[in-house]
């Protein structure tokens, strides 16, 4: 039994608790949520490659894609809300 709780390095366990962590984040909208999911993603792909596993292979790779589309999109998005701030404050 013990031996299968890290027969991946714990790299599973690492997976699962920044998923986790990530959705819990993001719900707060925080967005180190996305950094989270990212790190989640590059241990899937690990995972993937432990399992040889070509299914979580492509969804670990479509997951991180997202991810850092949405880390970029947030980071948009508060620079722009910054300037229509900065154009608010001038006569």
């Amino acid at each position: 039994m013990t031996t299968d709780l890290f027969r991946y390095y714990c790299l599973d366990w690492l997976w699962f608790g920044t998923s986790i962590l990530a959705v819990y984040l993001l719900g707060n909208k925080n967005k180190l949520g996305f950094v989270s999911m990212i790190v989640s993603d590059l241990t899937g792909l690990a995972m993937a490659y432990l399992t040889q596993s070509t299914a979580t292979l492509i969804g670990s790779l479509i997951y991180l894609a997202l991810n850092v589309r949405g880390w970029y999109a947030w980071r948009a998005d508060e620079k722009r809300i910054a300037t229509q701030r900065i154009a608010n404050l001038r006569p």
